[in-house]
């Protein structure tokens, strides 16, 4: 039955993190000038939160929350320090991966999520839990995986896949811990949002001042203004898609929200390979289709997966 709601939420993911992921891309893997290129990280992060920070006093305005337990100052200070290490590492690797690379590893976020929960002892899971992430891993690896530095003996991982391996040991401490306050405090996400935005902007704008990244960012966007452009264009799409999957969230439940997204990123895959012209092998084309088949069986299961909580 056709559910304009339904291909609102949809059509809004899709669209959004299409322009996000475009522009993203286009900033961090472009070259400017003479060869410059843009490696602001920490500034790009700032002006991130510096938009998604009033977004979140917008929602707080036409629907107010209350919240059962307050969170401490210190544990929203680990959420964004956990973000900021997690984004960071993600988009530095950019500087050495290409971007189909770095989206496929991100995908692979539920193998950290789970390896952090069972070694903190928060869940327990099912056999086919574990089948469906080394049914992931084993595509991850396949798709990295470089034959000709296999054949010369030489180690196949490098400065991005190295970075790329710390976001996403952050990403999985970082779920554990908002789990963990969402058990306990049952926060309002909205107000989780806000409080970790302010805390990302605090940071990021001591580190950008003190390190002398805010100077030097503000010399190579006056040298290169379409630069500009495409940061407060990656910000403002931030801001719109949190909307788009708290929508999601609150009309068909987080399960139809991790469907959309997880085929939202082998869309983003394609369109990256069409788009930029990245040339992927067959070999790394099944792997591609091996990772998403695991995220969307790993979605189709979730459900049955227990909990056990502390």
């Amino acid at each position: 039955m056709f559910n304009p709601k339904f291909v609102f939420v949809v059509a809004g993911i899709f669209t959004i993190y299409f322009f996000f992921a475009t522009m993203q891309e286009k900033l961090l893997k472009g070259v400017y000038g003479d060869g410059d290129k843009f490696v602001f990280v920490m500034t790009l992060l700032f002006v991130n939160a510096m938009v998604c920070y009033p977004y979140t006093l917008f929602i707080r305005a036409i629907d107010p929350y209350t919240v059962e337990k307050p969170i401490s100052t210190l544990c929203f200070c680990a959420l964004a320090l956990l973000q900021i290490l997690a984004m960071s590492s993600s988009f530095m690797a950019l500087q050495w991966i290409s971007y189909p690379a770095q989206v496929l590893a991100k995908s692979s976020k539920p193998i950290p999520v789970m390896l952090t929960a069972v070694i903190s002892g928060q869940k327990s899971y099912p056999l086919r839990k574990y089948i469906i992430v080394f049914l992931i891993v084993f595509g991850v690896g396949t798709f990295f995986y470089n034959s000709e530095k296999a054949a010369a003996s030489q180690s196949t991982l490098g400065i991005g896949e190295l970075l790329l391996a710390l976001s996403l040991l952050m990403d999985g401490i970082l779920n554990s811990l908002q789990e963990k306050l969402m058990f306990k405090h049952k926060p309002n996400s909205n107000y989780l949002m806000m409080e970790t935005n302010k805390w990302v902007i605090l940071m990021t704008f001591a580190i950008i001042v003190l390190s002398g990244e805010g100077l030097e960012c503000f010399k190579f966007v006056q040298k290169y203004p379409s630069s500009l452009t495409l940061i407060f264009g990656m910000s403002i799409c931030a801001a719109l898609g949190q909307y788009f999957i708290y929508k999601g969230i609150i009309e068909f439940g987080t399960l139809s929200v991790s469907v959309i997204t997880t085929v939202r990123k082998f869309f983003t895959v394609l369109s990256s390979v069409i788009l930029f012209g990245h040339s992927l092998h067959l070999r790394q084309w099944m792997a591609v289709l091996c990772v998403f088949s695991g995220l969307l069986l790993d979605t189709y299961f979730g459900k049955g997966t227990k909990k056990a909580m502390k």
